[in-house]
């Protein structure tokens, strides 16, 4: 008769499993451990790649004159990217409506940019908001909304005084990294070289050729659409004058089109608007521009 006998362990066994049970416990946890950064990773770089492609997506709609396809992708990436470079989203969304032609939303997303850019690309943001009024008082002036003309050309020539985008030291300034927020709007207009400290006089000279040539260029495009925005002010005072004229001279209630004051008026505003598209689509080299989207 075989008899079964019971195999007892003895502390040192119980011990050496116990540590080993430990040890294998450890192990697991630091294989989770080290596995989190990995799937960490994993999930930035598909995030990456996402925003990559709905960037890449809507610069070639961009280039393709596709404005409503450009817009859809550029508005995704504010979706996937609420934190890094908040800015750069609704900026490409919003000149991409200014391309569609829907200016009111083009002035809601490039002011909802504008608090978020960086200082170096403040400008830029300025610029093409204040090409949003234009286009919102030139539409205006088409319907003799003279009202709409005089505050869209205001807003126009303010966002540009606010940010001293008409001040090419301010521009240069700002390339160089320069902290400017101690000056007020008006002194960014009046700004000189001489209002910044040694160091940074210094870090503007140290601009490459190319940092100053983007820096001054900007400078003299903000100047070209705040020259603009001025001409459209100046176009609604004369028509404003012809308008009270006629109420004078008692033929207020005359139609636009049998008036030949206002006829030879709005030719004129035809003409220069002409003129002023051809300008604007090619630069002084005679090269297309680029695309105003931050590439």
């Amino acid at each position: 008769m075989t008899t079964l006998t019971r195999i007892r362990r003895t502390p040192a066994e119980i011990e050496r499993d116990a540590v080993a049970e430990r040890r294998l416990r450890w192990r697991r946890r630091l294989l989770w451990i080290g596995l989190l950064p990995i799937l960490l990773l994993l999930l930035v770089s598909c995030r990456i790649g996402v925003l990559l492609w709905h960037d890449h997506a809507g610069r070639a709609a961009y280039a393709e004159k596709d404005a409503e396809g450009a817009r859809s992708q550029f508005a995704a990436n504010a979706r996937w990217n609420p934190v890094v470079e908040r800015w750069i989203s609704p900026y490409d969304e919003g000149t991409a409506a200014f391309g569609q032609g829907e200016y009111d939303d083009a002035v809601r997303l490039l002011e909802r940019a504008l608090p978020l850019a960086p200082p170096p690309e403040e400008c830029r943001v300025r610029i093409n908001l204040a090409l949003s009024h234009e286009a919102l008082a030139k539409t205006a002036i088409g319907k003799l909304d003279l009202a709409t003309v005089q505050s869209e050309a205001q807003a126009g020539r303010q966002v540009l005084a606010e940010g001293g985008c008409l001040n090419e030291v301010v521009e240069l300034a700002r390339a160089a990294g320069v902290d400017l927020s101690r000056f007020s709007s008006l002194e960014l207009t009046q700004l000189t070289a001489g209002d910044l400290t040694s160091d940074e006089r210094s870090a503007v000279e140290g601009l490459d050729a190319g940092a100053r040539a983007r820096a001054r260029q900007r400078a003299g495009s903000a100047g070209d659409v705040d020259q603009r925005l001025a001409q459209l002010i100046d176009q609604r005072a004369a028509l404003l004058a012809s308008f009270e004229q006629q109420q004078q001279s008692g033929s207020g209630k005359q139609k636009e089109k049998d008036d030949p004051q206002l006829s030879e008026l709005k030719e004129r505003n035809r003409q220069g608007e002409q003129l002023r598209q051809q300008d604007s689509d090619r630069s002084p080299s005679g090269q297309e521009k680029e695309p105003p989207v931050t590439w």
